[in-house]
């Protein structure tokens, strides 16, 4: 397995593929099955082409299997530090540490952007990934957001880690 730098031009739908894939696999009974079941698979290509993100692709010898998007903060209260957009991996590597490795190789990025606090959000109900960020150092805040999805109410979590402890 190796990171590197993704290929938007050529990869971005392929990555869009394995954010499908994560969401339909680690977000059931959370999302909706209904929208769960409607993503196509091309839902997140364009986005992946915004300027202000870095996409880091990992890959084993012959497939890409996971993804992380990172880039400065989107929201007014973070604008000054770099934001964890994404980390999503195909469900057959999902829980073998690959996470941690993509995690890894992200926060450095956005050290060396300048950012001196990187922060994340999650949904409140994805208690494995609540901890698994918790597990790296990042600390719950006050902060929540609402998505609708479906018509559903779904609250995200904002974590937060500071540059002294991002590694």
């Amino acid at each position: 397995m190796r990171i590197r730098p993704a290929h938007l031009e050529t990869e971005a739908l392929t990555i869009s593929q394995i954010y499908t894939k994560s969401w339909q696999a680690a977000y059931q009974g959370i999302i909706p099955d209904s929208y769960l079941q409607s993503l196509r698979g091309d839902e997140w290509a364009q986005r992946l082409v915004d300027d202000n993100r870095t996409v880091m692709v990992l890959e084993d010898c012959t497939a890409l299997v996971g993804v992380a998007t990172i880039g400065p903060g989107r929201d007014a209260k973070w604008q000054d530090a770099g934001e964890l957009m994404s980390i999503y991996l195909l469900p057959t590597v999902m829980h073998h540490g690959y996470g941690a490795m993509l995690l890894a190789a992200a926060e450095p990025q956005l050290v060396a952007q300048g950012f001196h606090t990187i922060y994340l959000w999650v949904l409140a109900a994805n208690t494995s990934s609540r901890h698994f960020y918790e597990k790296h150092g990042y600390v719950e805040t006050n902060d929540v957001k609402v998505l609708m999805i479906s018509g559903q109410p779904l609250e995200t979590l904002c974590y937060v880690k500071t540059k002294t402890t991002a590694k």
